[in-house]
C-alpha cells in the first residue's frame, strides 16, 4: 500500500482492518469507458486536483454510497457492503 496505508498499519500494530477502496479512472469523453493509464499519465492523474466536474459527482454520487456503504458495514457486516456495492 501506500504510505498512508502504512502509516495505519503502523500505528493499529496490526494489518486487520477494513478498508473501503474508492475507484479513480479517467473515462472516455466520447465512450464513457475507462481510459487505461500506464507510464507518468497514472501519477499525474492520481494526484492531480479534482476537477469542478469532479469535485460535483464526488458530492452527489461517491459520497453518499460510500456512506450508504459505511452504515451497511456497521449494521451489518463488511461481507454484505462489498456484495451490494462490488
Amino acid at each position: 500500500g501506500h504510505n498512508g496505508i502504512k502509516s495505519i498499519i503502523s500505528n493499529l500494530n496490526s494489518k486487520e482492518f477494513i478498508r473501503v477502496r474508492i475507484g479513480v479512472a479517467e473515462t472516455s469523453f466520447w465512450t464513457g469507458k475507462v481510459k487505461p493509464l500506464t507510464g507518468e499519465a497514472l501519477p499525474k492523474f492520481v494526484l492531480s486536483n479534482f476537477s469542478t466536474p469532479e469535485q460535483k459527482k464526488l458530492q452527489e454520487e461517491v459520497f453518499p454510497k460510500v456512506l450508504e456503504s459505511l452504515k451497511l458495514i456497521l449494521s451489518e457486516g463488511y461481507v454484505k457492503s462489498m456484495n451490494k456495492f462490488n
